[in-house]
């Protein structure tokens, strides 16, 4: 399972440093492939456990270090209200467990989506995921997340 659970401390200029980040990884790695998610390495479609940083208007995950966009199938979005007396929109600061999900590289335009860079959205499509925590998780404002695309190495990278 793809766990990112260390944080690190961010670098003067503001932008955090690091390999433990599971959305960085997968975004360094989706690009280095092209784009293309058939290449990617299997270790790379593990499960993944998350916390939700927002519900509305956008759909926000973060793995501790970066937040990324996430879209959920009409089936993940069926199967959770018939398992959960949670709405989707009470998830905020919720941790989940994404047992199934793909990856989507959309053109988008950075003006209006904050969530992307140069035009260009990495979309976590959860296919399956479940709550794991009972209770809302706080995080101190020292490790809060970042948008992935202030990343210097992301923004290198595409």
């Amino acid at each position: 399972m793809i766990n990112p659970s260390k944080s690190t401390v961010a670098k003067k200029g503001g932008n955090s440093q690091s390999s433990s980040s599971a959305f960085k990884t997968l975004l360094t790695n989706l690009l280095e492939v092209g784009g293309d998610t058939m290449k990617l390495n299997p270790k790379f479609t593990r499960p993944i456990k998350c916390a939700v940083k927002e519900t509305y208007p956008n759909f926000v995950l973060h793995d501790g270090n970066f937040f990324v966009s996430a879209y959920f199938t009409p089936e993940a979005y069926e199967s959770h209200y018939l398992k959960s007396k949670l709405s989707l929109t009470e998830l905020q600061d919720f941790m989940i467990k994404i047992n199934k999900w793909t990856l989507e590289l959309s053109q988008v335009d950075s003006s209006k989506v904050f969530t992307s860079y140069a035009s260009l959205e990495m979309r976590i499509v959860i296919h399956e995921f479940s709550v794991v925590s009972e209770t809302r998780v706080s995080f101190e404002k020292a490790n809060w997340p970042v948008n992935l695309y202030r990343d210097d190495d992301v923004r290198q990278h595409i």
